[in-house]
Formats: C-alpha cells, sequence, structure tokens
C-alpha cells in the first residue's frame, strides 16, 4: 500500500456518490481465511444482524447491500462487509506518511493497518489478527469509519468504541486518552459461549484477543522472551540441567503467539518440535526464519530429532500434519525421544478453529465445523482424549509434560479423560502442572539473579544457612534469594542454636494476605492458588496459621536479639488478627505493636 492508496481510503466516501466496487482481486488471492463462524441465529433475528449492518449504510443501499450481506451471513456465519474492504493489501507506512491532524491519530492508524497486513493478521479479509478469532473489527464499514475518524480528530478529542463501533468523537483535552476502546462486553449472567456466538453473529460484540482489538499486536517476537524462559525453567526444574543440549521439547502450534515456541526452542538451545495443522501458518515462521525445517513425513521427523539430538544442537523442527499423530508415533517408539512437553493449540476456541481433529483434512474440518457442528465436537473431544493418553504414556516413561494456560486440560477433562489430580478438590487441578504455577512461580526470583540483583539462590534451607555462615564469617555483602516459604525460613532460623541474623523485617503483600499477598506453609504454590479460588475459608485459615507460625519464630530470635521492624505492608496487623499477642505494653489502640513501624521508628 502506498500513500495514494491510504488517502484514498482517509478522504473517500465507499457510498458516495456511487456504492464503492467489490474488491474482486483481493477476494480471489490464494490466502488463509477464518472457518465459516457458528451462527445460531433464526430467521428474525439473521434479519436483525443484517439491520444492525446497514445502520451505517444510507438508505439508498440498503436494498442492494441487504442481499449482499444476507449471502455472507448465511455463507460465513458472520457480515464482514467484504465490499468495504480495500482492493489492495494493507500494510502500516512510516508515521510521517499518515496525514492525521494529530500525531496520536497517526500513530494509530499505523497500528491498525500493520494488524492487517497480511504478513502478519492470522485471516486478514476477516479482520482476523491471531488467536483464530481475535477481530480487529467486526466488518470493514467499521475500519473505514474508524480511519476517517483518526485521521479528522483533533487533540482535543477522544474517540470511543464498542467491539469495533465507532461510538463518535467526543470533546475532551490534550492529555485525555485518544481512543477509548471496549472489547467482548457480555452481561455476566448472559457470558456463555453460545451467547456469545449469538451476539457476533449479529454484530454487536467481538473478541479483540490482547491486542488484535486494541490495535498493538507485535507477533510472537512480544512472547519469545517469556517462552524462552519458561522452557529454560522447565529444563531446570523437571531435569535438573542448566543446558537443553540435545533436550527434546515437544508441542503444537506456529500462529500468532504459538509461533514464538520454535524461536525459544533454538534460544533455549534444545530441539523443538512443534505441529501445525494450517500450511500456511507454518511455511509463514519457516519463511520469517524462525522454523527452520519441517516435513509432513513423520520418518523424517523423527530422524531429525535422533540426528539433532546426538549432534546436541538447537533446531526448530516443524510437523505439518495432526499433532495427535504426532504424539501418538512418539509415544509408540520404543526409545524415548522426548523429555519436555507443552501444548498452544486455542483451546479457548477448540470447536471453532482452535483445534483440529485427527483423520480428517484442514479442509474437511473447516467444512465440518460448519455443517456438522455436533459431529465435529465430538471428533475434537476423541482427539483430545487420544492426544492426552499418548501424553500420559511418555510421562509415564519420564518426559514431563505442563499446561500452557490455553485450556487444552480444561478441554481434555470435559472430553472424558481422567486427568485431575489425587485429592482434587475441584475441576481444575491436574495432574499435569500449570506453566504459570509450577514453572513461572521461579520466575521472580531468576529475573532478580538474571538483573545482578540477587546474587545466589537456592530452594535448599540448608544451602541457604551455608551462605549465611559463609559470607558472615568472611564479612562480604552478599544478597541470597530462597525459594520456598518464608515461614519455613524464619522457623529454620529459629532452631539453629546460634543466633544467624541480626536485623528482620517482611514485604509481603499483607495488605491482601488472601488473595495471592501471603502464601501458607505446607502447600505448594499450585495447590495454595487453587485452593484460594475453591475454598477461600479454609485458605484464610491456613495463611492465620502461618501467620502465627511466622510471628511466633520471629518474636523467639527476638528475645534473642534481633531487630525486627514492620515494613507498613499491614504483616502485623495481619498477625494480630490472626490471634496473635503482639500488642505493646499499655497500647491504647489494635495498632500499636511490640514491634516498630519503620516509617515511625527508622525514618522518623
Amino acid at each position: 500500500m502506498n500513500n495514494q492508496q491510504l488517502l484514498q481510503i482517509l478522504e473517500t466516501c465507499p457510498f458516495e456518490p456511487t456504492l464503492i466496487e467489490y474488491p474482486k482481486e483481493q477476494r480471489a488471492l490464494p490466502i488463509a481465511h477464518a472457518p465459516k463462524r457458528i451462527c445460531p441465529l433464526n430467521t428474525a433475528e439473521k434479519r436483525q444482524a443484517i439491520s444492525n449492518i446497514l445502520r451505517y449504510v444510507p438508505a439508498k443501499h440498503h436494498q442492494e447491500l441487504a442481499q449482499e450481506f444476507a449471502e455472507e451471513l448465511e455463507q460465513y456465519g458472520h457480515i464482514y462487509a467484504y465490499r468495504f474492504m480495500p482492493n489492495h493489501q494493507l500494510n502500516s507506512l512510516p508515521i510521517d506518511q499518515i496525514p492525521c491532524k494529530t500525531r496520536e491519530g497517526a500513530a494509530i492508524v499505523l497500528m491498525i493497518l500493520n494488524n492487517l497486513d497480511p504478513a502478519v493478521a492470522q485471516f486478514p479479509q476477516e479482520l482476523v489478527t491471531y488467536g483464530g478469532n481475535g477481530q480487529v473489527f467486526s466488518n470493514w464499514i467499521q475500519f473505514r469509519l474508524v480511519l476517517r475518524y483518526l485521521y479528522e480528530m483533533s487533540d482535543e478529542q477522544t474517540l470511543s468504541l464498542y467491539s469495533g463501533h465507532p461510538l463518535g468523537l467526543f470533546p475532551s483535552h490534550k492529555t485525555a486518552p485518544r481512543v477509548v476502546i471496549t472489547n467482548g462486553m457480555m452481561i455476566p449472567n448472559y457470558s456463555t459461549k453460545q451467547l456469545y456466538d449469538k451476539f457476533f453473529a449479529l454484530g454487536v460484540t467481538q473478541y479483540g484477543q490482547m491486542t488484535a482489538g486494541s490495535y498493538c499486536y507485535i507477533g510472537p517476537q512480544g512472547i519469545v522472551h517469556g517462552t524462552t524462559i519458561t522452557v529454560m525453567n522447565a529444563g531446570r526444574k523437571y531435569l535438573g540441567v542448566e543446558s537443553l543440549a540435545g533436550k527434546v521439547f515437544v508441542t503444537a502450534g506456529l500462529g500468532g503467539m504459538s509461533g514464538a515456541q520454535a524461536k525459544a526452542a533454538v534460544i533455549s538451545g534444545c530441539v523443538g518440535v512443534i505441529a501445525e495443522i494450517s500450511e500456511e501458518a507454518l511455511l509463514k515462521r519457516h519463511k520469517q526464519g524462525w522454523l527452520d525445517v519441517h516435513s509432513s513425513d513423520l520418518n523424517q521427523i523423527l530422524f531429525w530429532i535422533r540426528e539433532y539430538r546426538e549432534l546436541k544442537k538447537p533446531v526448530s523442527i516443524g510437523y505439518h500434519g495432526n499433532v495427535v499423530d504426532l504424539w501418538e508415533r512418539l509415544a509408540q517408539e520404543e526409545e524415548q525421544l522426548v523429555e519436555l512437553g507443552s501444548d498452544q493449540t486455542s483451546c479457548h476456541n477448540p470447536f471453532n478453529g482452535g483445534y483440529y481433529p485427527v483423520g480428517i483434512s484442514f479442509a474437511e474440518a473447516n467444512a465440518l465445523m460448519a455443517s456438522e457442528p455436533d459431529k465435529f465436537k465430538q471428533l475434537v473431544q476423541k482427539s483430545l482424549l487420544r492426544q492426552i493418553a499418548a501424553i500420559e504414556k511418555l510421562a509415564q516413561r519420564g518426559m514431563y509434560f505442563w499446561d500452557y494456560g490455553n485450556a487444552f486440560l480444561v478441554e481434555c477433562h470435559r472430553a472424558g479423560a481422567k486427568i485431575l489430580a489425587e485429592n482434587a478438590k475441584d475441576d481444575k487441578s491436574f495432574k499435569f502442572p500449570s506453566y504459570m504455577q509450577d514453572i513461572m512461580g521461579e520466575e521472580a526470583l531468576l529475573k532478580r539473579h538474571k538483573q545482578g540483583w540477587l546474587d545466589v539462590h537456592s530452594s535448599d534451607l540448608n544451602q541457604i544457612l551455608f551462605w549465611i555462615r559463609e559470607y558472615r564469617e568472611l564479612k562480604k555483602p552478599v544478597s541470597i534469594g530462597y525459594h520456598g516459604n518464608v515461614v519455613d525460613l524464619w522457623e529454620r532460623l529459629a532452631q539453629e542454636e546460634e543466633q544467624l541474623v541480626e536485623l528482620g523485617s517482611d514485604q509481603t503483600s499483607c495488605h491482601n494476605p488472601f488473595n495471592g499477598g501471603y502464601y501458607p506453609v505446607g502447600i505448594s504454590f499450585a495447590e495454595a492458588n487453587a485452593l484460594m479460588a475453591s475454598e477461600p475459608d479454609k485458605f484464610k485459615q491456613l495463611v492465620q496459621k502461618s501467620l502465627l507460625r511466622q510471628i511466633a519464630a520471629i518474636e523467639k530470635l527476638a528475645q534473642r536479639g534481633m531487630y525486627f521492624w514492620d515494613y507498613g505492608n499491614a504483616f502485623l496487623v495481619e498477625c494480630h488478627r490472626a490471634g496473635a499477642k503482639i500488642l505493646a505494653e499499655n497500647a491504647k489502640d489494635d495498632k500499636s505493636f511490640k514491634f516498630p513501624s519503620y516509617m515511625q521508628d527508622i525514618m522518623g
């Protein structure tokens, strides 16, 4: 796209003097398209959907466009208003070449054009940037209207958007936001997947993902760092190694977000094997240099795994095919070829393009999900059961598998897989851990270590005490991180005959102790996160018992000479509420504690 083409979009009215021509050349291009959307509308609701989009159109064009929009709704399950799509590919231009009244308006136009660039977007003609259903706009008329508003907007106006629909330019001021966006709004009592499908078909709501409908998508580059850290930390935690050379990581997904896995595998130093059903998505990652080699032949895939594993050479291997076939083939091999496993299929949307069943082609699946959604759902659930069965077999032989927060385990469970953890107290506690709870829990500690703010760290209290004694004797400054519960640390220090601590404090988030600000001793980080949601009263009891144990250990050390102060984080307040006898002698209120506040006692 050039400057003149952009100016034409910004300045030309698509309805005047005549209706804009249908973009036949663009529609004929061989690019990826979204599958037909679920359209659970009755006849009256279909008329309403057409009426909703005609609100943008002058009455003189209603008869012609009503028929066109009705055909789109039947054929695609949604009215995209393809006629109003520019008859050329979109791409962002340098901001100085975007002729808006304000710099902010030009920047937002640039971002929208980037989100809809075919080199970036998953389904550009359906206005989907990533995730299978991450809409930039609901239809192409909204695209044109919003760009026109941004073109005309002054620095004393704000554009308000509601699921792609521009409510208009409102008076504001120079330091106000230039655009305010709301996407995916659903009244809680009606916030079901079925009703979302209905409202999206009606054109009154859209799911914008995180950065599609907010226009700030930067592709998988934005999560390569986090994905790399996850894979490397999985190696440290599960395999006990710092180097992943010769280790194999198997997963699925080379889309807008999941595509980061290929680059992350190579940066991590392992052999990454990623299944992708969409050839277009796979080739996009290969073309950009993120995917090293690819094949649709499982024999070739296994040959590469063995070759690069032996060479201990990092590589990203793409399997163009169904992930179930890959997992089952690996499970059939006598040799254990995989150490780490995960999945990034779009299981938040499993029955409308987020997960493809094994045994039928990509094209057949896209047709079936529209023509026979119930049958398609059955095939998806059977495939999920086969995939998790193969994963369990490999896990029993030593592979470590984690859930990537994409609802994969949730959907396996809903399909009937017996994957709940032993003694699970809800339907979200699985035998395989979540990456956020199990791997990223160490992230803060490792981040401080990598930044150079933390010198050494360990989850072994014997090692912690060894370092305390060593550096204390050397009189050498050091920061030591203990990855574990603070109660265990305080109690261990109190048990030692030698007084190893002179100063003490606490900066846990005790202003919010029962919702993630303080973690009870005796249960894992993951178990605590699950419990605070499933049994909040029990979680509160465990927190208060832990606070009592912590303050008891602190009091014991204080009696032996340690000086402890409160850091203004409500730690002493919560200990008192838990039942600790820590009020000062002659206290005149319930905030006068035997241990001083840093603000009053030190900063004063």
